[in-house]
């Protein structure tokens, strides 16, 4: 197992809160930590507390670790053409929210960086699109979306409330769109949809996901971990 620690010279770490300290944490994955090698990633362990490990028992299907991808902490990067990882399944109903360091390598239609759904789309996902865009997906439907880039790494935020979606970059604006995007998340996949249908060709440097929006304090908290962490803006 590749296990390392990487202090990004921010300030002190006491002063900013982690991720597993915001209530509503259900999944979280960061590349620094937790990660098992076999020909390729094989399993990317849940920093959660919930056991909800993200893993690819077929190493063909392994993505590849980067060591070294944005300021000098690694990440995993899927190939677009069969690497991914999925969780065991478990249900977390909408209101969602997601954040994902992420950069595309190459803009596909349809690729989920991170999804739910096993096809079709069926639950809740953020997928790239030509633009290049990601956009988030939910049963089979569009909601918002915001512009993507294929040449440096950005901090995604998606959110899912069951009547409608919104998405930001960084510390931007959130995108909204009044579409009903339903569907619970039911496990994580990374790179593909959790049979290896539509796969995409990006970079991940960190995952988390709760069971409701995050506001205010909370969000001014995490947009700083990331900032401090990443140095995305």
């Amino acid at each position: 197992m590749f296990m390392a620690t990487h202090l990004c010279g921010f300030g002190s770490s006491s002063a900013i809160r982690q991720p597993d300290q915001i209530t509503g944490l259900q999944a979280w994955y960061k590349a620094d930590v937790g990660i098992t090698i076999a020909t390729g990633v094989s399993n990317w362990a849940d920093k959660s507390g919930n056991a909800r490990d993200v893993a690819q028992g077929t190493a063909a299907n392994q993505p590849t670790f980067v060591s070294s991808a944005v300021n000098g902490l690694p990440a995993v990067q899927f190939d677009g053409v069969n690497d991914f990882l999925v969780s065991g399944a478990f249900t977390t109903a909408q209101p969602l929210h997601a954040f994902h360091v992420a950069k595309q390598l190459a803009t596909v239609t349809n690729g989920p960086n991170w999804t739910s759904s096993t096809t079709t789309f069926a639950s809740p996902s953020a997928c790239q699109e030509t633009g290049p865009l990601l956009q988030l997906i939910s049963n089979s439907n569009l909601g918002a979306s915001v512009a993507s880039d294929t040449t440096a790494y950005h901090l995604y935020s998606s959110v899912f409330n069951g009547t409608s979606s919104k998405i930001a970059k960084d510390n931007g604006s959130y995108q909204t769109s009044a579409a009903v995007l339903t569907g619970s998340m039911t496990l994580v996949s990374l790179g593909a949809e959790s049979a290896g249908a539509t796969p995409t060709n990006c970079v991940i440097a960190e995952f988390c996901l709760y069971n409701a929006e995050i506001v205010t304090t909370d969000l001014t908290d995490i947009l700083n971990y990331f900032k401090a962490r990443y140095a995305l803006w």
